[in-house]
Formats: structure tokens, C-alpha cells, sequence
């Protein structure tokens, strides 16, 4: 029994240089920790024909003209393919159910779905509704996508049903930049 202790460990110390230790992290992940520090990030199961999900809960501010004002947890999900597939973001309405939105089936893409804020989990305690404006909502979609931006080289798309494809509209009109088709 010695010998056969003394023999894997000396495997061990021969094969761990030669392939390191194990990778418990993705990529993607890694990635994401880096752009959203202050994010819960949390693996959830796959959408159909992806590689990876995550629900992400960001430290969103309230206001984005004034940041001290406080912050509310924001949720978003993020399906994964690859990095240079075109990237849906898909904008709800009320409350987000992470399914596989049809845009994002027929592009083959990645797909952001994003809660309209102060909607569905989105909601802070006690809601202030002075900053539920369209243009706190769209701020709030300009800042994920710079930042996923970073990651994710394919083209953008944006799309939503009825508030969602209204607010997708918005988005495209205020930052014409940030996505290449709108498809409401």
C-alpha cells in the first residue's frame, strides 16, 4: 500500500507542472467578474443551444445624472455561444423570463435579457418613482452594453415585445451607436 502511495505521488509531482490545475472558472465568467465587479454572478441552467448562462445582478444607480443618490439590483441574463456571434439584447417589459427570445433563435446569437427597472426582481425598497424614466431605463442598457461590448465583437441587435420592443426603439433612437438593428 506504501508503494502504491509513494507511487502516485510521484506522479503527481511529475504530471501537475506539465498540465497545471484544474480549470474550475470559464472563460466567460472570468471575463464577466472583471467587467462587473460588484455583480452576483451566478451559473444558472443552459437555454437551449448554448454554452454557458449566467443571471447577473448589478449594482445599478438609481440615477444616472447624480450616482450618489444609491443604487438598486438590477437583473440580467446572459446566454453564451461564442464571443464573435452577434449578441441580442433583449429588453422586457415587466419581468424577465429567461427564455430564448426568436431573434436571438433565427441569428443563432447570444442573448442578453434585461428587467426593466424597478420591475418584475428589479425593484428597489422603498421605489422612488421619480427615477422610473425611460431615460434612467435606457442609460441602464447603454452602460451594460458598453461594457459587454468589451467581450462580445459580433454585431448587436436589440428587440423586444410590446413595452420591450417600445423601449428597444427608445434605446436605438437615444444611442443609435450601440446596437446595429432594432427589431421590435
Amino acid at each position: 500500500m506504501k508503494k502504491i502511495q509513494s507511487l502516485l505521488l510521484l506522479v503527481c509531482i511529475i504530471l501537475i507542472p506539465h498540465f497545471g490545475p484544474a480549470q474550475t472558472t470559464s472563460d466567460l465568467l472570468q471575463k464577466l467578474t472583471i467587467l462587473f465587479p460588484k455583480a452576483e454572478i451566478t451559473r444558472i441552467e443552459n437555454l437551449a443551444g448554448y454554452s454557458e448562462s449566467y443571471q447577473l445582478i448589478l449594482e445599478e444607480p438609481l440615477d444616472h445624472n447624480n450616482p450618489p443618490k444609491g443604487t438598486f439590483k438590477h437583473y440580467v441574463y446572459l446566454s453564451h455561444l461564442d464571443f464573435n456571434k452577434p449578441t441580442v439584447i433583449e429588453t422586457h417589459g415587466y419581468q424577465t423570463v429567461n427564455i430564448k427570445s426568436e431573434v436571438s433563435t433565427l441569428l443563432n446569437a447570444n442573448q442578453i435579457a434585461v428587467e426593466y427597472r424597478f420591475y418584475g426582481k428589479s425593484r428597489p425598497e422603498p421605489l422612488p418613482w421619480e427615477y422610473l424614466t425611460n431615460d434612467q431605463a435606457i442609460a441602464d442598457y447603454h452602460d451594460l452594453v458598453m461594457k459587454l461590448k468589451q467581450i462580445y465583437s459580433g454585431k448587436w441587435i436589440s428587440t423586444g415585445i410590446s413595452k420591450g420592443g417600445e423601449t428597444a426603439l427608445i434605446y436605438k433612437s437615444k444611442y443609435p451607436d450601440d446596437v446595429a438593428v432594432v427589431m421590435p
